[in-house]
């Protein structure tokens, strides 16, 4: 079960849009695959970064070099290549995965049915946020490696059928109706 010792992470960084008329300051999220954990900050390749950026802000070039300057200055590393620095959350792997072998991470949203029968697709029956047992990381209590998880843990070893469809950072839209 190591895959539960990987991560992603949400971080935020700033830009302004400065015009004759308006000035506004804004605080964006991005939420990063994948990321290394060293105690209280992350690291991530600077191509890596600069790649979720371009994808999930769909920004102006201005803007985007402000993100990235925001994110070099901020670095905790002196690497060109790397960027460490301080996660606004830290979202760890279950070390379970859906139906599709996509693992699940807190934060993802997924779907799941009682059983799924060769070429009949599955009755969904519920939709449910992942989280740890408290709500703060990490999600599992590693001296007794318990592991709830919403029930999924249940759910997995009963042969349901579970379905990662997105997360609640990239994907809000699934969230609706969804309680946490």
């Amino acid at each position: 079960m190591n895959d539960r010792f990987l991560f992603n992470a949400v971080v935020s960084s700033y830009y302004d849009i400065d015009t004759p008329e308006n000035y506004e300051e804004f605080e964006p999220q991005i939420y990063l695959e994948n990321v290394d954990l060293f105690s209280d900050e992350i690291g991530i390749d600077y191509d890596r970064l600069l790649d979720a950026v371009q994808r999930q802000l769909k920004l102006e070039k201005p803007e985007i070099s402000q993100v990235m300057q925001y994110f070099e200055d901020n670095s905790l590393s002196n690497s060109e290549e790397y960027v460490t620095i301080k996660p606004d959350k830290v979202l760890q792997c279950t070390g379970l995965k859906d139906k599709n072998s996509k693992l699940i991470y807190e934060g993802d949203v997924v779907r799941y049915a009682e059983y799924e029968i060769e070429d009949i697709k599955p009755e969904w029956k519920h939709t449910e946020i992942v989280w740890g047992g408290n709500h703060d990381y990490p999600a599992f209590d590693l001296k007794s490696h318990d592991f709830d998880c919403n029930g999924l843990s249940y759910i997995f070893n009963e042969g349901w059928t579970i379905e990662v469809i997105g997360n609640i950072y990239e994907t809000p839209a699934n969230v609706k109706g969804v309680q946490k």
